[in-house]
């Protein structure tokens, strides 16, 4: 053991004798100084630091694309307005009733919605195709009083006017009923009730229009000449005209009869 000791010592004293002594300064040749002390290694330049890179720039956020317009809704059209039909007046003639009816279809069945009395003013808007009544099937639609009028029992403001002027002018009531007489007379009895209005007297001639209360039969002219104190029908024929072949004077009235051409 004490061997072992011993052999560890010299072996450590071996290595301690082995060990480099430090390089004693070196003096440069004929100039008597030391040189300076040479460093054992140069020291290792150091690197310098890596530059950081700069940061990478954020890209800018993507700009949101603003939301499409919505279109505004197409307008619809305004529905085309319908014309309101043209109503044209017309004025109730004179019956013998004192009134004329409103049917509410054009027949002389339906029922009786109202009556309109002489000298009235109605608006209607046409003319329609109803019953036949003694040749005639045209009846006047009037909305306005809420029916059908059969046509010929209106007068155009026309014919009123003309009416009217011929009654301003007339004679005495007397002398009309003494025509509205004559006119009967010549009729005779007939199965419905009917008017004599519309007297037109000029000088010894006068002119009426019969016509049937209901509308039975079409409107007739009857001309009626005076003879003294009485009057005598001359002529009875159709239409609310006086419209004869040949002229008026094929029954002995005057061509210039004031009444006829009232009536055209």
């Amino acid at each position: 053991m004490f061997q072992r000791i011993l052999i560890l010592l010299a072996l450590f004293a071996l290595t301690a004798c082995s060990s480099p002594a430090a390089v004693a300064p070196t003096t440069s040749a004929g100039s008597g100084q030391a040189a300076a002390p040479t460093q054992a290694a140069a020291a290792t330049a150091t690197t310098a630091p890596t530059a950081t890179a700069a940061p990478t720039a954020t890209a800018a956020p993507t700009a949101t694309t603003a939301p499409t317009a919505t279109a505004a809704p197409t307008t619809t059209a305004a529905p085309t307005a319908t014309p309101a039909p043209v109503a044209t007046r017309f004025i109730i003639s004179s019956t013998s009733t004192g009134f004329v009816a409103v049917r509410e279809r054009p027949t002389t069945q339906s029922a009786e919605v109202r009556r309109l009395n002489p000298g009235t003013e109605v608006a209607c808007i046409g003319v329609v195709t109803g019953q036949l009544v003694a040749g005639s099937d045209q009846w006047a639609e009037c909305p306005a009083v809420g029916g059908y009028i059969f046509a010929q029992l209106l007068l155009t403001p026309e014919q009123a006017a003309a009416q009217a002027t011929a009654q301003a002018a007339a004679p005495p009531p007397g002398e009309n009923a003494a025509i509205e007489a004559a006119v009967r007379a010549h009729v005779g009895t007939i199965g419905f009730a009917y008017t004599v209005s519309n007297i037109c007297i000029d000088g010894d001639f006068a002119l009426a229009t019969v016509a049937p209360v209901e509308p039975v039969a079409d409107p007739v002219a009857a001309v009626a000449k005076r003879t003294g104190a009485t009057w005598e029908v001359i002529y009875f024929g159709p239409g609310m005209t006086l419209v004869v072949p040949g002229g008026p004077e094929q029954i002995g009235v005057p061509a210039n009869f004031a009444c006829i051409q009232q009536r055209r």
